[in-house]
């Protein structure tokens, strides 16, 4: 009979123990299930994400090297974004620097570390750098509050800031503006 109650109690007692298991993991996975993870839901190379207009015309290309996706934050982070993009005259821009993200609510790609805007204008190209760039994909406009050196085929220009509307080939440069002519050398 001893040992009856000893196979009865030990039963409980394993009984117990295997319920605190069961409710401590249910707790511990619920407890991660519930926080916010910081990770990539995928990865990718060699992006490409074409943009088009409501007439159906290329209006603008997103290229990176690398992407990772986060959906929690509603970013996707770039390694060497590039954009190409054309204004209402039909000229070629791109704008691109070492890494990058875009906030997908506000279709903002920020540009960060040796941003580089080029105008590919065959009779007066223009090169923009800067350290930051907030560009707006909708717009298909630029900011920053940052210094930016402007270099075309005969000046070079620096500011603090400025604001690039692209579509209608406007730059607005915002403080401390300092120009330098630099004549063209022409052969006699």
């Amino acid at each position: 009979m001893r040992k009856r109650y000893w196979l009865l109690l030990s039963t409980l007692l394993f009984g117990a123990a295997l319920l605190f298991v069961e409710r401590y993991t249910h707790q511990a996975s619920d407890r991660l299930v519930g926080e916010d993870t910081d990770e990539a839901e995928f990865f990718g190379e060699q992006l490409i994400n074409r943009y088009y207009n409501r007439e159906g015309r290329l209006q603008q290309t997103i290229i990176a090297s690398q992407s990772a996706s986060y959906p929690q934050r509603q970013v996707t982070e770039f390694i060497l974004p590039e954009i190409a993009t054309t204004d209402d005259q039909g000229q070629d821009w791109h704008i691109r620097s070492e890494h990058g993200h875009l906030n997908e609510t506000e279709q903002q790609l920020h540009f960060k570390q040796q941003v580089i805007v080029r105008s590919l204008d065959d009779h007066n190209p223009m090169r923009l750098t800067t350290d930051f760039l907030l560009y707006h994909v909708d717009q298909q406009h630029a900011n920053t509050d940052e210094w930016v050196r402007l270099q075309s085929r005969d000046s070079e220009t620096t500011a603090i800031g400025l604001h690039l509307d692209i579509p209608q080939q406007h730059l607005q440069l915002h403080s401390e503006v300092t120009t330098r002519h630099v004549p063209v050398s022409r052969p006699e």
